[in-house]
């Protein structure tokens, strides 16, 4: 990340699709993050998964999250099952992709 953030013309590219990103409502900004998702690999993953968590801890409904209640577990658990689903579907599109 240090070296992309030195070169100016990264900058300026991720500018522009910041300012792009910005122009999308809910839905497609969803879809755009799943699919930045699905052409991750394992390090970045795990660095969306730690920066959403950051995230979380500042926002009001974080507070939902804490261990002081039982849905917890429960939210954990499905967003351990959608990663899971996200890694075997980007494993069988690679392969399939090998395949053509």
């Amino acid at each position: 990340m240090a070296s992309a953030s030195l070169d100016t013309r990264f900058k300026d590219e991720l500018q522009h699709v910041d300012q792009w990103f910005s122009y999308l409502n809910e839905a497609e900004r969803t879809a755009t993050v799943y699919s930045l998702l699905q052409h991750s690999n394992q390090v970045q993953i795990r660095f969306f998964i730690t920066v959403l968590q950051q995230m979380g801890k500042k926002d009001p409904v974080g507070s939902l999250l804490s261990p002081a209640h039982p849905e917890k577990s429960d939210m954990q658990a499905q967003l351990a099952g959608a990663m899971a689903k996200a890694e075997l579907e980007k494993e069988i599109w690679s392969t399939w992709w090998r395949w053509q």
